[in-house]
């Protein structure tokens, strides 16, 4: 046996690891914290259904085509039936199967009147042109 040395004793060191490791879990519980929802929390908006962007998608194109004064003035009449229809359809309705008509008149209400307006615009961009080739060969 060997005999015992004071030197052989080991101290038991104390594990004293950098700060940062200690904040690490701290940050990480604040973050995982921070994304769950409160009762006072803002929810996400509900996507709309395929049948309201159909009307909002409808609602966009009537808007563009009053925007565009060349074509807003040569179908005033099919413009407001086309806003006419959207309000209609915009209005829930209790029974679906009204409703869904109701939509569908609405869209198709704007194609009819953005296809009045570019084909009137085209009738008359004919005519002008008819008017100056008539005018330049006489």
């Amino acid at each position: 046996m060997t005999p015992f040395r004071p030197t052989m004793i080991r101290r038991a060191r104390r594990w004293n690891p950098p700060r940062w490791t200690l904040l690490l879990p701290a940050a990480l519980l604040l973050t995982a914290c921070s994304t769950l929802p409160f009762g006072g929390a803002s929810k996400p908006a509900a996507k709309p259904s395929p049948d309201q962007q159909a009307l909002i998608a409808a609602a966009a194109d009537l808007k563009k085509l009053q925007a565009e004064p060349a074509l807003a003035a040569r179908a005033p009449n099919e413009i407001r039936d086309a806003q006419a229809a959207l309000q209609r359809a915009q209005n829930p309705s209790s029974d679906p199967v009204l409703a869904a008509h109701e939509r569908y008149m609405a869209e198709h209400r704007v194609m009819l009147a953005r296809a009045r307006a570019e084909e009137r615009e085209a009738v008359a961009q004919l005519q002008a042109m008819a008017r100056q080739t008539g005018n330049s060969t006489l």
